[in-house]
């Protein structure tokens, strides 16, 4: 519904983009020590991750790459092409920064969330040339594990907590168990799912079909 608004009045995409990312943020860091549960979970305290991106893909289609102003701001003398590994390695930094730093003491996502964030921000705005992104996320190990990244996440969260949630201790033969299991089953829908649905001819049977199943499987969350 927000793309769908923000396409048909593109002028005033990017205040509602820049206004929407800021109000997530503030509600994000105004309640994340009170209410850690709801922040984490809850859609409006966690839009401004997503706003993020929406925030580079606007700039690269309808104003000017991130990339690009950069190397308008390097040194004419520095080698072409330094601003995307610039971009690449600081996005690197980030993340590592974000799994050194951040544990379970940590008010999480609040300030914290903002070191993997922008360092997505800037591996993605630093384009496929940087040298970062080119030996290390063009890795075959990398690009599987990107191309079952969402539906892994949705697998290994159930599997870890059903057995927490019926008393069953958590050894660590049986945590790698679950995780190797979800892998597993994660190749399943990109499989079957993913590839058939964006491969199906165009037409009402596909759309109409997946808003039955979403309802029946909403119908169903509902219940339980």
């Amino acid at each position: 519904m927000v793309a769908l608004v923000l396409s048909r009045y593109r002028r005033w995409a990017l205040q509602l983009i820049l206004g929407g990312l800021v109000v997530s943020f503030v509600w994000n860091i105004a309640w994340v020590v009170d209410k850690p549960k709801a922040t984490f979970f809850l859609p409006p305290t966690r839009f401004w991750e997503l706003l993020v991106g929406a925030l580079l893909a606007y700039l690269t289609v309808y104003r000017e790459r991130p990339l690009d102003w950069l190397s308008k701001r390097l040194p004419s003398s520095w080698k072409s092409g330094l601003a995307g590994d610039l971009l690449s390695w600081t996005g690197l930094a980030l993340i590592i920064a974000a799994l050194s730093l951040i544990d379970k003491t940590d008010h999480f996502p609040g300030w914290c969330a903002l070191l993997p964030t922008l360092g997505t921000f800037a591996f993605i705005a630093a384009g496929p040339t940087s040298q970062v992104n080119r030996r290390v996320l063009s890795h075959p190990v990398m690009r599987f594990y990107g191309g079952i990244s969402y539906p892994l996440y949705l697998w290994h969260w159930p599997l870890l907590s059903f057995p927490i949630a019926l008393g069953i201790d958590m050894s660590t033969q049986l945590r790698v168990g679950i995780l190797v299991a979800s892998v597993v089953l994660a190749v399943l829908p990109v499989q079957y799912v993913e590839k058939p649905i964006r491969s199906a001819p165009p037409g009402p049977a596909m759309p109409i079909g997946l808003f039955a199943l979403l309802a029946i499987i909403g119908i169903c969350g509902w219940s339980a």
